[in-house]
């Protein structure tokens, strides 16, 4: 099981990753736990993520305040449930799970899969150069693992060369020969780096545009639409290829987006969503959110007025605390 760039989950870790949730003299709430809903529901949850049924892609995890919800992300992740967690990617209390607030979720998103650390249960079966880079260990695993699968439904995307997956597909094949066929990982920094200049969007310099369209890869990946739809097929990829078992990502405080101003956030959100739902439903993508949030009424009539469409979705996810 692994947190991604996730520190121990002690007191010092609470004051480090979250600055206002310190407390303040004669002002702490005293917070009732036991209010809180229990961690089970959502264990249960995370153990569906392979069912060939339709499972939720987003639970809500209610509290009033941050701290409330802190004590529960802290139970959930307890050595008490690890055995039931074996192989995860899971960002629960990061940094990210906090600041996507003040980002895009397409930037938060991208950038915690580049920090996500690859399970410790699957590092000791890849080779001992991996990883030879600090981020996206998911992609450098698809080119360490010594036999690289495309199950279906997956296969029947990278087959088609009218989709962009048939090109992802061809750079990963790429990265793995590079890896294999050469005394030193040059080659393959310099094609590693192209090509996660291009799965990101970034400017792509003349060399990388050579190297790219000598591996076959001739289209950008522009909208914002297909970057969440690249970065799920590589998760679910990973899955296929037994680096991970599911993924977990927290998104806590939506409260503070429940402002006029963060309308472009609140839609953005309701797209990710419906994405995970998506790739869910059509590959049994082993990805799971969970959103944090003070569900109180006056919460919930503010987001009803702002994002009608979200409120909703949060009201379903809201379903399994009752």
């Amino acid at each position: 099981m692994t947190i991604a760039k996730s520190k121990p989950l002690g007191d010092d870790h609470v004051g480090a990753s979250w600055p206002e949730l310190r407390p303040k003299t004669l002002k702490r709430r005293v917070v009732n736990h036991a209010q809180m809903p229990p961690v089970e529901a959502v264990i249960k949850w995370t153990l569906r993520f392979h069912d060939e049924g339709k499972r939720p892609a987003m639970l809500v995890v209610p509290g009033a305040t941050a701290a409330d919800r802190m004590g529960w992300y802290r139970k959930y992740l307890s050595e008490e449930w690890v055995s039931f967690r074996p192989e995860t990617v899971e960002d629960i209390v990061s940094e990210g799970a906090r600041d996507w607030v003040d980002q895009t979720i397409l930037t938060n998103f991208t950038n915690r899969i580049a920090l996500a650390k690859v399970p410790e249960e699957t590092r000791h079966d890849l080779p001992r150069w991996f990883p030879p880079d600090e981020t996206w260990e998911l992609v450098w695993a698809l080119a360490a693992v010594p036999t690289f699968v495309v199950e279906e439904p997956l296969r029947g995307l990278v087959d088609q060369s009218h989709y962009l997956f048939h090109e992802v597909y061809r750079v990963l094949w790429e990265l793995r020969f590079r890896v294999t066929e050469n005394k030193d990982f040059k080659p393959a920094l310099e094609f590693f780096q192209a090509t996660m200049r291009w799965l990101t969007a970034s400017h792509l310099s003349t060399t990388d545009q050579a190297m790219l369209e000598a591996a076959g890869v001739t289209r950008r990946i522009n909208s914002e639409q297909e970057r969440f739809d690249v970065l799920c097929f590589l998760i679910t990829l990973a899955e296929h290829n037994a680096i991970l078992n599911r993924c977990v990502f927290c998104f806590d405080g939506l409260e503070r987006a429940i402002r006029p101003e963060k309308r472009p956030l609140l839609r953005e959100m309701s797209q990710f969503l419906a994405t995970i739902d998506r790739w869910i439903r059509m590959a049994q993508a082993p990805i799971g959110v969970l959103i944090g949030m003070d569900a109180s009424s006056r919460q919930m009539a503010a987001l009803q007025r702002l994002n009608a469409k979200l409120a909703d979705e949060i009201e379903a996810g809201l379903a399994w605390t009752t």
